[in-house]
């Protein structure tokens, strides 16, 4: 290879160097044990804070729902597998600890704080999914 060719090599190897490292970074973001908790506080915000429509609480309940299923699934993936009471206590942990957060900010912030506003937009993308 020719040294005309070094710069470009280089260039490269640094752009696939900055995606991976992006990727890795997000990867979490697509996790069960993730997304669930930020329904969770969508699910208290919008009760506290916001309105919805039957229609529109039905189809979050049901991406709730499913987003459960896979979260079940996740946990229940180990080696040995985990019986299902030992599931349902760390599902169970996950939701108090995510209402019980955005109770907390919303009793010291209000409905106008960045948590709520940001628990109400979960619920306005999730409603759609």
């Amino acid at each position: 290879m020719s040294a005309r060719y070094l710069p470009f090599v280089l260039i490269l190897a640094a752009y696939f160097g900055v995606e991976a490292l992006a990727i890795s970074r997000a990867r979490h973001r697509t996790k069960a044990d993730y997304i669930y908790p930020q329904l969770v506080a969508a699910a208290v915000a919008i009760e506290r804070c916001g309105e919805a429509s039957p229609d529109e609480r039905a189809r979050f309940d049901a991406v709730t729902a499913r987003e459960r299923r896979r979260l079940v699934r996740e946990l229940g993936a180990g080696e040995p597998p985990p019986d299902s009471a030992e599931v349902e206590g760390r599902i169970a942990t996950l939701r108090g600890a995510a209402e019980a957060e955005l109770v907390a900010a919303l009793e010291t912030e209000g409905c106008d704080g960045p948590s709520a506003r940001r628990s109400l937009g979960h619920f306005r993308i999730y409603k759609s999914k």
